[in-house]
C-alpha cells in the first residue's frame, strides 16, 4: 500500500488526486512548496522516499516599453521595464542583431538608457526577464531614430522709440521648439 503526506503539514484539503502511487496536486501554490512523503508498507514493513516540491511563480511583466519607440538623434532615451516573479526575475537588456551601443548604454534598474542616440542605434530591443536562471520571458520595442528637422529666419527691423534696428532670429523644429534671439 503506498500514501502520501507531507512533512510537518496535511496534503493541501481539496487539491489531491491520488491513484496507486502516484499524487497529483491542483492548483499548485506557493504554500505548497516543502517535503512529500512516499510511505510503502506491505507485510514485511515499510520504506519511506522523501521528495521536495518547490513552487516558484513564473516571470510577469509589470511595466514594458512601447512596442515602437522614437528617439531624437543625439538626444537620450530611456526603456523601462520590470517584472515580478518567485525569485524575482533579473532584467536585461540586448539588441537584436547587434551589439548595445558601447559606451553609450547602461542598465540601471530594469531600464535602458542611451546617451547621444544614433542612426544605427534603430533597431529591435529586447527586455529579458529571468527567474532562477531558467524561466524566461521577452519583451521587443522597435526604435525609430529621427533628425530635427527645422529652419533658420533671420529678421531685422526697426523697434522702440529710439529708432534702432533689433536683430530677431527665429530657429524653429517640426513646429514644436522655438528660440527667440535678440541682437541690437
Amino acid at each position: 500500500m503506498v500514501t502520501w503526506r507531507k512533512s510537518f503539514d496535511q496534503l493541501p484539503q481539496g487539491r489531491v488526486q491520488s491513484n496507486n502511487s502516484v499524487v497529483k496536486l491542483l492548483d499548485v501554490q506557493k504554500p505548497d512548496s516543502g517535503d512529500y512523503l512516499c510511505i510503502a508498507t506491505n507485510l514485511l514493513g515499510s520504506v519511506v522516499q522523501k521528495t521536495l516540491l518547490v513552487v516558484v511563480s513564473l516571470p510577469r511583466f509589470t511595466v514594458k516599453p512601447s512596442p515602437k519607440s522614437v528617439a531624437v538623434f543625439g538626444g537620450n532615451l530611456t526603456l523601462n521595464c520590470s517584472a515580478t516573479g518567485d525569485p524575482q526575475p533579473v532584467i536585461s537588456w540586448k539588441k537584436l542583431r547587434g551589439q548595445l551601443p558601447a559606451g553609450r548604454s547602461q542598465q540601471s534598474k530594469g531600464a535602458l538608457v542611451i546617451k547621444d542616440i544614433k542612426n544605427e542605434d534603430t533597431g529591435n530591443y529586447i527586455c529579458v526577464a529571468k527567474s532562477a536562471g531558467v524561466f524566461v520571458i521577452e519583451t521587443v520595442t522597435y526604435l525609430e531614430v529621427q533628425q530635427l528637422k527645422g529652419e533658420l529666419r533671420l529678421q531685422k527691423r526697426r523697434e522702440g522709440r529710439d529708432g534702432r534696428y533689433v536683430q530677431k532670429v527665429l530657429v524653429s523644429f517640426h513646429g514644436q521648439l522655438t528660440f527667440f534671439l535678440r541682437h541690437p
